[in-house]
């Protein structure tokens, strides 16, 4: 059989290749009614309803409202203050959207994603755009299911609060397009 039939077999098997996931943004403001009074939520990615993204906070509650997100009282505070983010999908941090992050690391925030080593954000930072409160790193960092986003102040006097986050969800290969290329390395064997 030639690759060229094998390859008609297989499309007309109805074999699927997973596509790409799009990037998608994910605002934690204005949602008073699914975070506030809770310590730790799960909610679905918007455009991805199949992802759930878990939210947690260490001391006390979560709280959102206008334009804030933080715990207890729409920010997050020192050292003490920490938000736990995790999904069940393996997911590409893209941007982190902050609000109020100072000009200092006395007023910065830190933020640990997956295994990395903590990143303190202030103005000036790399990486960091002051102006704007966003973190863009120099490269899509992917965290695994199961690993964590942790964001703290980067001082006891630290005082801001996380706006959004951009992530692209990394699709998984289906069982079928694992079975395809199986079979064209089958096939590439007996060739020889």
């Amino acid at each position: 059989m030639c690759l060229t039939k094998l390859l008609r077999l297989i499309i007309l098997s109805g074999f699927t290749v997973s596509s790409c996931s799009a990037a998608v943004t994910y605002t934690f403001v204005n949602k008073s009614g699914l975070y506030d009074g809770n310590t730790s939520v799960i909610d679905s990615i918007v455009d991805v309803t199949s992802t759930q993204m878990t939210v947690s906070a260490n001391t006390s509650t979560l709280n959102s409202n206008m334009d804030t997100f933080g715990i207890n009282d729409s920010s997050i505070d020192g050292l003490t203050e920490i938000i736990t983010i995790s999904f069940d999908k393996d997911v590409i941090i893209n941007i982190m959207d902050f609000s109020a992050i100072g000009a200092d690391a006395m007023d910065g925030g830190n933020v640990t994603i997956g295994l990395l080593a903590p990143v303190t954000l202030f103005t000036g930072q790399p990486n960091f755009n002051g102006t704007t409160d966003t973190y863009t790193p120099a490269t899509p960092i992917t965290l695994l299911s199961g690993q964590s986003i942790t964001i703290t102040g980067s001082t006891g006097s630290s005082d801001f609060s996380l706006s959004s986050i951009n992530l692209t969800v990394v699709p998984e290969p289906s069982s079928s397009s694992l079975l395809a290329v199986s079979a064209l390395l089958l096939f590439k064997r007996k060739r020889k």
